[in-house]
């Protein structure tokens, strides 16, 4: 069921990102849509028990919108940012 939910969310961003978001050189994305992202991602954030982390929508072009959410450390007060690096692999 993880899974699931998993692909839905990714699949959200896609399509929220692809439809929504104004592609060139001066993208900016839609400020009611930046809400439902943070929103949702604030959501993932504690329904998955973890302790901060970023989201980015990009265009072909440049970065559109970026943000950080929590923390970066389990129990320590740094918060997370668009440029807080994650151990992935």
């Amino acid at each position: 069921m993880q899974t699931v939910r998993t692909w839905m969310i990714i699949g959200w961003f896609v399509v929220t990102v692809s439809v929504f978001c104004p592609h060139g050189l001066n993208a900016q994305l839609d400020p009611s849509i930046a809400e439902k992202i943070e929103t949702l991602a604030e959501k993932v954030r504690v329904e998955w028990n973890v302790p901060g982390l970023a989201v980015a929508v990009v265009t072909p072009d440049q970065p559109v919108w970026a943000m950080g959410f929590g923390t970066r450390r389990l129990g320590h007060a740094e918060p997370v940012d668009p440029d807080t690096l994650f151990a992935i692999a």
